[in-house]
């Protein structure tokens, strides 16, 4: 008998942290929707994605961080942080997330990031009948790049590495994406921006719906960030980036910041 109750409180200890933290994590979302409210950290300083204009914030992510709310239920506050305080600011209680090209950190176990809502790294491009899926397909190709840029680093990476793949410099992504279209390369690296203007999928890779495949070279996921306790709030939010990516509203957000007639 007394070996029963050692064992049922042995194993009621080991499960009164999780039970403690998931009860913690419940109450925490409970007071975020009495108040009705998601306090949403911002950095804006970088158009398209985050930037003021006249009628207040504006841009992809706030598009995205306002849609994200409402889903939940909840209207959205933009906080001006800056992207230096977003950990203090999470630390301290002035915002309940942060939205602000927030890649994942190691090394920082106070806090979480969501599943990705963008990737803003390099791309490859190519026509589908290149059957190009990885830079490593590339043998005896030509590819152009912009000269200098991001992705030009990482053709020169590639060049080292596969077989005959010949770098064409250019002057600007514009300028690649032309030569692809014209015949004159099988391929281009170009920036993010670039390939979202060209119609790739907003994340990972995949096809634009121009007869081209776009190929994630080197992917840099901004996600939301938010503290690591707090997992109810977790699963909310990938919940409602999910929906949200069942719908319209990332392509239209897409089309209207990184268009070539987008608005500055």
């Amino acid at each position: 008998m007394i070996l029963r109750v050692i064992m049922v409180l042995a194993l009621f200890g080991a499960a009164a942290p999780a039970v403690w933290r998931e009860w913690r994590s419940e109450r925490a979302w409970a007071a975020l929707r009495a108040s009705g409210v998601l306090r949403i950290g911002i950095d804006p300083s970088a158009q398209p994605l985050s930037f003021f204009m006249p009628d207040g914030w504006t841009g992809y992510e706030a598009d995205m961080a306002r849609a994200l709310a409402a889903d939940m239920g909840l209207a959205s506050q933009a906080v001006l942080i800056g992207y230096d305080g977003r950990f203090d600011a999470l630390q301290t209680g002035q915002i309940d997330v942060f939205i602000s090209a927030a890649t994942l950190e190691d090394g920082r176990p106070d806090f979480v990031w969501s599943e990705s809502y963008l990737d803003m790294g390099t791309r490859l491009i190519a026509p589908v009948q290149e059957n190009v899926r990885q830079a490593a397909d590339l043998e005896h190709r030509r590819v152009a790049v912009a000269r200098g840029s991001a992705a030009d680093r990482s053709v020169r990476y590639w060049v080292r590495r596969v077989a005959g793949l010949e770098r064409v410099a250019v002057e600007d992504d514009v300028r690649a994406i032309e030569e692809l279209r014209a015949g004159r390369v099988a391929a281009v690296f170009v920036s993010a921006e670039a390939a979202l203007r060209a119609g790739c999928p907003s994340r990972g890779s995949g096809e634009n719906g121009a007869g081209e495949r776009c190929v994630a070279i080197s992917p840099t996921t901004y996600a939301v960030l938010m503290r690591a306790g707090e997992q109810r709030l977790l699963h909310e939010i990938n919940a409602a980036l999910r929906r949200l990516r069942e719908g319209e509203l990332p392509r239209r957000w897409q089309v209207r910041w990184f268009s070539p007639t987008s608005a500055p």
